[in-house]
This record gives C-alpha cells, structure tokens and sequence, in this order.
C-alpha cells in the first residue's frame, strides 16, 4: 500500500513547534558546532541535502541547520512503529525499502521535489556502524543527473561518537557539522558523479575532538556488536564488565577492555591483555573479523564434515506492514554454502532458501535482521541468542560467495 502522507499543515504545525526545541537541544545538549550553513539557508527552490549517516539524531541536526523544511527519505523499517510513523511523518519523512528499488517512494520524491522542496537522503543508505563511510547507494548519481539536481553536503564529523550504532546510550560528545554547496553536475556523467558524492561526504572515524567529552554505560550494546573476542576469537565470549559499565569481559579467555568516548578499548589491569596498546574499535573489528576469513568459517571441522556454517535455534518470519513478523518457520537455523534453512525436531528442513537469490541483508532498528530475496521473499532472521550481527555477517559473505554478486549489506 502506497505510503499516505500527513496533511501539509500538519508538518507545518510539527515543524515549527520543534524548531525552538530543536534549537535549545543542539546548544545545551549536543553542544552543536557547524559550519558552512549559509549555503543551505540562502538556497530556494527544489535541493538535495546528501549527508553522511552517521546517528539516528542525523536528520534532527542537519534539518535544523538546513533552516528550511525537508522531505527526509527514510527506512521503511521505521514506519512499522505506529507511533513513531506518525512522528516522523509530521516532519516530513517517507518509506523507503532499503538496498530496493521503491517505486512508491521514488514517485513520493519526485511530487515533493516538483513542488520546490528540499529533499534529505543518506547516500549511503544506511548508518555507519564505526563511523567509516560506505559505499554509496547505486543509482544515486543518476538520481541526481535525471533531476538535474543542486546539491548540498553535509559532513556529520562526530555522531558516530555521541551515539554509536550500536550502542543502547549516547555519550555527550559535540557535534561538528560541515556543510559544502550548493553544487551542480549537469556537465558529470552518472558514474562521476558516484564518485564525487562518496568523496563529498568522507569523514575520518577516528579525528580529535575538540570540547569535553564524557560517556556511561558505553560498553553496552558492545557485546552484540563485537561479537567474537578480539584476544581468543572466542564467539558471542564478550559481556558486560558486573561492575563497570564501560567495559567488557570475555567469558573464554579473561581479557577485559574499557571503552571512552571515542571508541578506543583500553586493556584493564590484572586481565590477559593487560599492557597491550590502546586500539580503537574499527581497529579491533577489523582484525577479528580478518581472522575469520573471507567468506567467514566459525569451524572449520563442522563445516568439512556436515557443511555447516552456522547452526543455531530459532525462528525466520515474514515481514509484515506491523513490526511483528508472520512465523514461517522455527527450529534450528542452519547456514550452509547455498542455503539458508530452518530444521525442524524432527530433522527435517522446514524452510529454506537459496543464497545466490539474495539481493539485501539489512540490520534495522533494535538489532532487526531482514532479508530479501529476487522472488520478493522478505523475512526477517530471529535467532534465539539475539546474534543478528553474527548472522548478517556470514548470511551476507556466503551469499556473495555463492553468486549474489549484487547484494547490499548493512
């Protein structure tokens, strides 16, 4: 069903009430420093407003600075939440299914764009899980090309810091934005333009910070992001510290880290790693999930005697217009080379799914896992552990390895 949207004075109403809020938020809570705004507030007529996606706070910031109303494409994800729809929809958001073409919220766009509004998309389709840019959505440079677009950038240099993707609480760490245009591309070819988005909107994950900067609890949500041990690879060993909030223990090994609010894990005294140097997050990803291989094995000797990848309980659903899935299956959730399948008590496959069909692995709002497949299967992977990150990973690698060149993973 095609999206409806609330009625023109209704975001009118929502828009400038929040304003001042808004306004008072960013000064005394998100300490906000920008840059560059004028080249947006002086700018009439249709726009697009292309920031990094860094935070869920993202459209709040740069649609303030925009300091002009903005049609903001987001995850239909989202709009599952019936109070939350209705929220985002009275600021002017849209649906739009990620990593797939969406006819729906294309034709959206294009009424918003032709009735002179400026329009918000995250080019690179969803939010940075350590603050690295990814590569951009395809078709985004023909987007721009097809409405031969003015352009403005928006750098979000520290929200990967002030709310981490995977974190359950924020840190209180100021927010720099810089924005860049307005810039036209009648003269680029599509590719180019590509191109040119992605190296518009680069930031660097791990740059200083000017201001004070404090955090608590920043290690939880870690765990599920992390989700092997960085010292014996031990996988779904880390948890949080019993005593301190901000730091994990691995229930394999001993090791223990403390994190701060710039995503740096500190060794802790008395633990394995004690007196190894002090490393950031995405550096301690990156070697774990190095050691894994590419495409992932967790066990070599399970994979080459029952070519097994994953096993593990639980159940696969079908995503539905609620925020609560239609069961299809549960049992075991097995990941082999080609298929992704439920086994039910009885040994018998209940459910299955050919991984060169795949076309998107999504993680969505709470740690949600969705799939969808060229036929227009559209599920979502619930395993009993809540590992979802863990699946993403090996779902996605093996999908590519088995001849889903073209899927989007994020």
């Amino acid at each position: 069903m095609p999206y409806t949207p609330p009625h023109p004075w209704l975001e009118t109403l929502a828009y400038r009430s929040a304003q001042p809020l808004i306004g008072l938020a960013c000064q005394l809570v998100w300490r906000a420093r920008v840059t560059g705004q004028e080249y947006i507030a002086t700018s009439d007529g249709p726009l697009l407003v292309l920031p990094n996606h860094t935070s869920m706070f993202d459209p709040l910031w740069v649609g303030y600075y925009s300091w002009r109303r903005l049609g903001a494409m987001a995850s239909a994800q989202l709009f599952r939440y019936a109070f939350l729809s209705k929220v985002i929809g009275a600021f002017g958001a849209f649906p739009k299914a990620k990593f797939v073409k969406d006819r729906d919220a294309m034709r959206h766009m294009q009424r918003t764009w032709d009735m002179g509004h400026a329009i918000l998309i995250f080019p690179e389709g969803t939010r940075s899980w350590d603050g690295r840019t990814q590569r951009v959505i395809p078709g985004i440079g023909r987007l721009i090309k097809r409405m031969d677009a003015r352009v403005v950038y928006c750098r979000i240099k520290t929200g990967h810091l002030h709310h981490p993707r995977w974190a359950k609480y924020p840190r209180w760490v100021p927010i720099h934005l810089e924005f860049d245009g307005p810039h036209s591309y009648s003269d680029l070819e599509a590719a180019d333009i590509d191109d040119e988005v992605s190296e518009r909107i680069q930031i660097d994950p791990v740059q200083a910070v000017d201001g004070r900067c404090w955090g608590w609890r920043m290690a939880h949500g870690f765990p599920a992001f992390m989700w092997g041990c960085p010292a014996c690879n031990g996988f779904d060993a880390l948890d949080i510290h019993p005593q301190d909030g901000n730091a994990v223990l691995c229930g394999d090994c001993g090791a223990g880290w403390r994190l701060d609010p710039f995503n740096r894990m500190h060794p802790m005294e008395g633990t394995p790693v004690a007196g190894e140097p002090v490393e950031s997050v995405v550096v301690q990803r990156d070697r774990f999930i190095g050691r894994l291989g590419t495409p992932p094995i967790k066990h070599s000797a399970l994979l080459e005697s029952e070519g097994i990848l994953l096993r593990e309980a639980g159940q696969i659903g079908r995503v539905t217009r609620s925020k609560t899935p239609d069961v299809l299956a549960q049992g075991i959730l097995t990941l082999t080379r080609e298929e992704l399948q439920v086994v039910d008590e009885h040994g018998e496959v209940a459910w299955t799914v050919d991984l060169k069909t795949l076309v998107a692995v999504s993680l969505e709002l709470a740690g949600v896992l969705q799939i969808r497949a060229q036929d227009g299967l559209y599920i979502q992977l619930m395993p009993d552990t809540g590992a979802t990150m863990k699946w993403g990973h090996f779902v996605a690698h093996w999908a590519k390895a088995a001849g889903a060149e073209k899927l989007r993973f994020g």
